[in-house]
């Protein structure tokens, strides 16, 4: 359910193609406390899945999105909850990652990182290298093509 429609159609997101009213399919959950959830962002690369999960600062993770996201994880996502709902906002994350050794944790157990949206941006890209077998670069060496990259676009 969407708290504030208003609000929401302010900040579409990519690929938006209109809100799902699944109202009408609770009675198939009748007897049980389900309710359909959404993932704020689902990519994925070569059989690997990334989910992104966003919360506005101070909200923790419902317990039966918890309990999906868990299972997710534990299946093989790598899933990403992040505190904030935009680039500005983004306080921290924490990493739930399909290569983690031990996966015996709850989803939502992990303190959140104090981190940023270039920080995020850098995960994503490290993410995106190990789904595709490339190598993963370092921070610096991440920063350094981002700088080279808007240096080299400016130039044109």
């Amino acid at each position: 359910m969407i708290h504030s429609p208003h609000r929401f159609a302010e900040w579409l997101p990519a690929g938006f193609d209109g809100h799902f009213d699944w109202d009408f399919l609770k009675m198939a959950f009748t007897g049980t406390k389900i309710e359909p959830m959404d993932f704020d962002a689902v990519i994925e690369r070569n059989g690997h899945f990334l989910v992104l999960e966003t919360k506005e600062a101070g909200k923790s993770v419902p317990l039966g999105q918890a309990i999906t996201l868990r299972t997710a994880w534990r299946k093989g996502f790598t899933v990403i909850h992040v505190e904030g709902k935009t680039a500005p906002e983004i306080s921290g994350f924490a990493i739930y990652s399909e290569w983690d050794d031990d996966k015996g944790c709850d989803f939502g157990s992990r303190p959140l990182q104090s981190k940023n949206a270039v920080d995020l941006l850098y995960a994503t890209r490290a993410w995106f290298c190990r789904a595709s077998n490339l190598k993963v670069p370092t921070r610096l060496e991440w920063e350094r093509q981002l700088w080279t990259d808007d240096y080299d676009k400016g130039q044109r």
